[in-house]
């Protein structure tokens, strides 16, 4: 057990108080000893003793009061030490309890201190949760503590909002370098998306953008987009150098903020009216110190600093994408001019034969490399059809999925033209002209195109055609890979994985022993972007990175040079522009009559394309990995890889597939069958399978895939593995056998009959030739009029009734027709026209129901009602007691001169007013609604107000549903005498 410990100034207050008590008492006992001695020695002079007796009873009296005062301030300085402690170890103790008997300036002090610690705490407390909007007592400006938390939560939300901004400068910079790299191939459209969503991001109201052209060698603003900006001010889109704001902003380079905008400069309308803007900033889009644009913005709001800061850097971004895109063009025209000196460069000495083979055996050791990736081509010419053509257009080769697809064999179109497959309209056009025209200029072709196979079947495919260039980079041949899109009406994917043909010109260059430039051709020059000028005399160092010159390797490479060895190889090399070129070349040694090297000839071939090359070939392969499913097999048919698309169609996940054989995804009785092991034997001899297959996902779930199978062939021309693409047309299938089954129906249940779009009879199926009382063979090949009768077949109407259907107007109706041996048909029939992919209508498809029966008893009903109203009173009502029709018998009974005195009105005008309002008058036509037949004598008021009696019968007619829609009344007027009258009145009484 343990016992409290007693504090050091706890025990000294103890020892001092007994100290002083034990005095005391000591005092007190010899005053006592002193009044006792007194008393026994009377005799003895007591008055020094009584003044000495008195002295020490005062001072013990003095020491007890100061025992009771000093107890009482070390209690208070105990309380104020403990609190002081506790502040000294960082926490907030409670306060002192001052009462006016002890109030003391020590203790007050030490409460407010505390009162100041706990309001400083509570301050920090907040700031560090983020409370950024703190109020703070302005009778505490004394507190020091106070006032610098007060001084860094200013700073923090200096901070805080200097972050923010910064924030939203970077962030909107990101969200435009997004639109910037998304969309730069038209710098029209890009212009537009980047000052519209500028505008919007900052929150101004209007703005335009101009560009700096060239003409001529004179440079001016043009205008390229607007964002709510009245276009009459730049009518010519042009704006010289130092004409207005935006024309000196452009000379000083500089950003231009008005906060005052002249009242002529412009307005911002809208549908209240026009005002003036009261801030306008022009921003010049400059790199370094070259302007390429200025943007201009209106807004009726303050634009911040960092605002004004963001557009700034915003035109720093453009103008280094619209200079990166003047140093394409200027690099495309080069590429261009390139081609012009393919000529001059085969008239080259033995020396740059000599270098062609080396970098021929270089060439031929890159193709071994790039075979792998030749075969996922052939994977992809084997699942499309492809064609050959010369320059001039006519048929080289063609592949057999071509030829099936045409129907042509390869003989029939060899040496043929390729307007064979085309109309005579298109290939005598301009359009067609301008195709081939661009493809002998080495401009690939792709997109939909419209297409005649043999029988002169019109077909669409998704095509592209690519030229491709032989090894000196002229177009020599042009092949066409397509996707037969007629059957599915489907888009096909979009094959954008032909490798366009590499333009080779070899460039050539001289150096001096010590690496000096002596000269260069065009086609060097070109290659890496110099001017002659510029080369000749500078080291060779300038093609090379910084770096790699001061290593010992590059060193050793001139000195090996100069004691006469070649270097040959792949080289990187770096243009003017700072870009990364490739390059097959040959250093050669000219030695000169003695033998001494004095100087060094270069011939060297752009291999940059070829170098990017499998770059290219990954990305086709990742694009069709991306738009198809595909699935990779070894040659016993174990799955290998597969990628997310099959995953997602079969259900699987990737580590449940791989490993396993093909037949996971077969039904167990074909995986047992000899197809199945034909279709594997000959993927191993290396003959491709291409069809609709049905497969079988993880749950069990039938699938239906269009896919190809194509074996791939590895370095020494053996088959290595097996690679499937594949779409899943399960819907497709799908939705084949619901049409077919719609058909199905349609035939079991109608007569159906097929013309041609001269009226003749192609085919009938049995309900129609059952109807008519025929065979098939005997209207095979006969004209529709048989059915119909002879004079209608000669009018005029019969004619335009087949002109309207051939110009594709359905005809739908009843009508009359003549069967076998003159029998009268009537029919429900629908004449449809029937159109193919051009939309041109090719047959006439009908359907029709035999309604004889009941056209006859129509005609009998309808015999029979007329018959009625040529007797009886008729009127019709709709089921709220409108007057439908009314014949002349009902009107002349009730005093009408004609319907339209009736017509649209209410059942009502026909009842006496004390009946209108009755209960038994609603439930009459609220039983009449549900199907109620009503008949008697009726009461009725005529056009005059006189009474009239009627016997009647209301009858609800039904609808197909079986509803009532109206009611037919048949009346006859009863003549009574008024003694009848009389008596029925007294009775009803």
């Amino acid at each position: 057990m343990q016992h409290p410990t007693t504090s050091p100034k706890k025990a000294r207050d103890r020892f001092i108080v007994n100290h002083l008590i034990s005095v005391s008492l000591s005092m007190l006992l010899i005053l006592y000893l002193s009044l006792v001695i007194i008393q026994q020695t009377e005799t003895i002079n007591t008055t020094p003793l009584i003044i000495s007796s008195a002295v020490l009873l005062a001072i013990a009296i003095s020491i007890c009061y100061s025992l009771t005062f000093s107890l009482s301030i070390t209690q208070k300085v105990n309380e104020i030490n403990e609190r002081l402690s506790l502040l000294a170890e960082g926490r907030i103790p409670g306060k002192i309890k001052i009462t006016n008997s002890d109030k003391h300036i020590s203790g007050v002090a030490l409460n407010n201190l505390i009162d100041q610690i706990k309001t400083a705490s509570d301050v920090a407390e907040r700031i560090g949760r983020g409370e950024l909007d703190i109020m703070y007592d302005q009778q505490q400006d004394n507190n020091i503590l106070l006032r610098s938390l007060k001084s860094m939560h200013e700073k923090l939300s200096s901070s805080a909002m200097e972050s923010n901004r910064r924030n939203w400068i970077t962030t909107g910079l990101a969200n435009f370098g997004d639109i910037v790299r998304t969309g730069n191939s038209n710098l029209n459209e890009l212009c537009q998306r980047v000052l519209s969503n500028l505008i919007k991001y900052i929150k101004a109201s209007q703005g335009q953008l101009f560009i700096i052209k060239n003409e001529n060698g004179e440079e001016y603003l043009e205008l390229t987009a607007t964002y709510a900006w009245d276009k009459i001010k730049y009518d010519d889109k042009k704006i010289q150098k130092g004409d207005g704001l935006a024309g000196q902003a452009w000379i000083e380079a500089s950003t231009i903020y008005l906060k005052e905008v002249p009242g002529d400069y412009m307005k911002i309308t809208s549908g209240l009216g026009q005002a003036l803007p009261g801030h306008l900033l022009i921003v010049p889009l400059r790199l370094s110190e070259e302007v390429f644009g200025l943007v201009e913005i209106a807004s009726f709001n303050k634009m911040e600093a960092h605002e004004i800061e963001f557009v700034e850097k915003l035109g720093e971004m453009l103008a280094s994408t619209f200079s990166s895109l003047q140093v394409s063009e200027r690099t495309k025209g080069l590429l261009e001019q390139s081609q012009q000196h393919a000529e001059e460069l085969r008239a080259q000495e033995e020396e740059m034969r000599q270098s062609m083979e080396e970098l021929t055996a270089i060439q031929e050791e890159m193709a071994r490399k790039d075979m792998e990736m030749s075969g996922q081509l052939m994977a992809i010419n084997n699942s499309m059809a492809s064609i050959e053509f010369s320059m001039d257009g006519y048929v080289i080769t063609a592949n057999e999925r071509f030829l099936r697809f045409t129907g042509y064999a390869l003989d029939e179109i060899r040496g043929k033209h390729h307007r064979f497959f085309i109309d005579e309209e298109y290939a005598s056009s301009v359009d067609y002209a301008d195709f081939w025209k661009k493809l002998k200029n080495g401009l690939a072709q792709s997109g939909e195109f419209k297409r005649r196979v043999k029988n002169h079947k019109t077909v669409w495919i998704s095509a592209s055609y690519t030229v491709v260039t032989d090894k000196y980079g002229a177009p020599c041949k042009v092949i066409k890979f397509a996707l037969d899109i007629t059957a599915q009406k489907l888009k096909a994917l979009d094959f954008e994985g032909q490798i366009n043909a590499v333009n080779r010109t070899m460039a050539v260059i001289e150096f001096d022993t010590q690496g000096n430039v002596l000269s260069a051709n065009d086609a060097f020059l070109n290659t890496m972007d110099y001017a002659s000028n510029q080369v000749v005399g500078a080291h060779h160092r300038i093609f090379m990175d910084a770096k790699e010159v001061e290593n010992d390797e590059y060193k050793k490479f001139w000195s090996d040079l100069k004691k006469g060895v070649a270097k040959t190889g792949e080289f990187k090399r770096f243009a003017r522009n700072g870009n990364p070129v490739w390059i097959n070349a040959s250093y050669t040694p000219i030695k000169d009559t003695e033998g001494v090297v004095y100087k060094v000839v270069k011939f060297a071939q752009d291999i940059t394309k070829e170098k990017l090359k499998a770059v290219e070939f990954e990305g086709q392969a990742s694009a069709i990995d991306r738009t198809m499913a595909a699935i990779e097999f070894d040659l016993n048919g174990k799955i290998l890889n597969a990628n997310e698309n099959f995953l997602q169609i079969t259900g699987y996940l990737k580590d449940q597939v791989v490993g396993n054989h093909h037949s996971i995804f077969v039904h167990p009785l074909e995986k047992e069958s000899g197809e199945y092991r034909e279709f594997w034997y000959n993927l191993r001899a290396g003959i491709p399978q291409v069809g609709e297959f049905r497969r079988f996902g993880k749950s069990g779930k039938t699938i239906w895939i269009s896919a190809s199978y194509t074996p791939i062939k590895d370095a020494s021309g053996k088959v290595s593995k097996v690679i499937k693409f594949a779409q899943d047309i399960t819907r497709d299938k799908i939705r084949s056998v619901d049409f077919e089954g719609q058909i199905h129906a349609v035939n079991n249940t109608m007569a159906a009959i097929e013309f041609n779009l001269q009226g003749e009879i192609v085919h009938a199926n049995s309900n129609f030739l059952t109807t008519m009382g025929y065979s098939l063979s005997e209207i095979t090949g006969k004209h529709h009029r048989m059915f119909v009768e002879p004079a209608l077949a000669d009018s005029q109407e019969y004619r335009m009734f087949w002109n309207d259907l051939r110009n594709g107007k359905a005809r739908t109706g009843e009508f009359k027709r003549y069967g076998k041996n003159q029998k009268e048909v009537w029919i429900n029939a629908s004449y449809t026209p029937i159109k193919d992919l051009e939309g041109n209508v090719y047959k006439i498809m009908k359907f029709a129901q035999d309604v004889t029966e009941e056209k006859l008893d129509a005609v009998n009903f309808a015999g029979q009602i007329n018959a009625i109203r040529k007797s009886n009173a008729v009127i019709e009502f709709d089921m709220e007691g409108k007057i439908l029709f009314a014949n002349d018998i009902f009107l002349e009974a009730m005093g009408y001169k004609n319907a339209d005195e009736v017509l649209n009105k209410h059942h009502s005008i026909f009842v006496p007013d004390f009946e209108v309002q009755s209960r038994e008058y609603k439930k009459f036509w609220e039983r009449l609604e549900s199907g109620e037949f009503f008949s008697g004598e009726f009461k009725r008021k005529k056009a005059n107000g006189e009474s009239i009696w009627i016997y009647g019968s209301y009858n609800p007619i039904l609808s197909l549903e079986g509803r009532p829609y109206k009611v037919v009344k048949y009346a006859q007027i009863v003549r009574k005498s008024e003694q009848e009258i009389s008596h029925e009145s007294l009775v009803t009484s």
